[in-house]
């Protein structure tokens, strides 16, 4: 085992060189500038929370409804279900009487 390298047998390890924080405010330390969130982040500046969070949230619900649309628009129903299911409010197939349910 090579010297210096404590792995829990009672001994220190040999301390490791630490680079030298720049401009870091008193009492904080430096954190990934590549993270986001929309509360932004490790200390937040609350002034604009409100609309970075509606502009992720509307975001979010713009794809989830294309993809919401494009899901049911290519729905396939190979065999037919044997109890009501939620996508027959909006697949084609079952507007359209081709696919209905088949009680067993």
């Amino acid at each position: 085992m090579a010297e210096g390298h404590g792995h829990g047998h009672g001994h220190n390890p040999a301390p490791l060189p630490h680079e030298p924080a720049h401009h870091v405010p008193p009492g904080q330390y430096p954190y990934p500038k590549h993270v986001w969130s929309p509360s932004g982040g490790w200390w937040t500046q609350p002034k604009n929370w409100k609309t970075n969070t509606f502009v992720a949230g509307g975001i979010i619900a713009v794809i989830s409804y294309g993809l919401f649309t494009w899901s049911a628009a290519h729905e396939r129903r190979l065999a037919p279900p044997h109890r009501p299911i939620p996508s027959q409010l909006w697949a084609k197939e079952f507007k359209d009487g081709k696919v209905k349910v088949v009680e067993y």
